[in-house]
């Protein structure tokens, strides 16, 4: 339901518009950008994959020192894209359910100032706000739905990547020599180094 972030919801008054405009500032170009991005990243970890199985199943009768370090030097820039978008959909999912359970809280304040009001047109103006919350939740609960089963899948393919991706280096660690050897100790030097500073 891309289109509730990028035109709005007809109708949409007060307090259900201020909520999806906070929703907008919150996430909108995590949400832009994990739907842009995600498929298109999705089939570079498919392919790299495929790449990365080639390359270990050849590199069993020799292996090639420089093929193999590329690919997975390439393989890592897919799979920290992979990760920055996974990052995009924990924001949208996060700022998404921050709107509904807010357009909720903000539904049942306003149901109960409806009880307590006796004009007539404060009411009907009460009725307009509470159905345009309705609304934005009903709107908003596939949405975050779709989001969190893509973020699901995608999560799940980029684990299955990454093992690949181990399974790559340890390929170049015990088919390359003495050069896989040490390449493989540099890298998980920098890998320790990386996660002691943070």
């Amino acid at each position: 339901m891309w289109w509730l972030f990028t035109l709005g919801l007809f109708g949409v008054l007060g307090i259900a518009d201020r909520i999806l405009k906070n929703l907008k500032k919150k996430a909108f170009k995590e949400r832009k950008r994990w739907e842009n991005e995600h498929k298109k990243v999705e089939k570079e970890i498919l392919n790299y994959e495929k790449k990365i199985q080639d390359k270990i199943r050849k590199a069993q009768s020799r292996a090639n020192f420089e093929q193999l370090t590329q690919l997975h030097f390439e393989s890592m820039k897919v799979a920290n894209h992979a990760y920055r978008l996974l990052k995009d959909a924990r924001t949208a999912l996060d700022a998404i359910g921050e709107a509904i359970k807010t357009a909720g809280i903000e539904k049942n304040r306003l149901i109960a100032e409806k009880r307590a009001t006796h004009n007539a047109h404060e009411r009907t103006q009460i009725e307009q706000e509470i159905s345009a919350l309705i609304d934005l939740r009903e709107k908003l609960f596939p949405d975050k739905d779709e989001l969190k089963a893509q973020r699901n899948h995608f999560n799940n393919r980029v684990k299955d990547f990454n093992a690949n991706t181990r399974t790559l280096k340890l390929t170049i660690r015990d088919k390359c020599g003495n050069r896989g050897r040490d390449w493989y100790q540099r890298l998980e030097a920098r890998t320790a180094s990386r996660r002691r500073s943070g």
